[in-house]
């Protein structure tokens, strides 16, 4: 929202080896109304971050998927109100699904590497 740039990294379905690749989409949530448009694996590094956004790629809901415990937070802000932050602590297969893709959301800086896939729906 400050135009501040977070530091976490990205790998698509896409760069993914197919077997990979395929086993990730077999684990993707569903959702009546909603189809399964892509996956990307996010890693914070230690001390890495994600500011307060709204994503704007065009998909309507996304869901994180937490591969690990004790690494970081996810945060969404009430009322998407930047003063009124909501943490939830990663923890190891845990699933926060976003259905408003107007929510501002962020990822509190990592105490450690941390791992989540990011599935994004239509």
């Amino acid at each position: 929202m400050d135009n501040t740039a977070g530091q976490y990294y990205s790998c698509g379905k896409v760069s993914c080896p197919e077997h990979l690749s395929n086993m990730i989409s077999l684990i993707a949530p569903e959702y009546t109304g909603r189809e399964l448009d892509d996956w990307v694996i996010n890693w914070t590094p230690e001390g890495g971050y994600m500011p307060p956004h709204i994503d704007n790629e065009g998909y309507l809901e996304f869901t994180v998927l937490s591969l690990q415990s004790g690494s970081g937070s996810f945060i969404w802000y009430h009322n998407n109100d930047t003063s009124k932050p909501e943490h939830i602590a990663d923890k190891a297969g845990q699933i926060i699904h976003i259905d408003d893709i107007t929510q501002i959301h962020a990822v509190a800086p990592a105490t450690m590497d941390r791992y989540v896939i990011i599935f994004l729906y239509r």
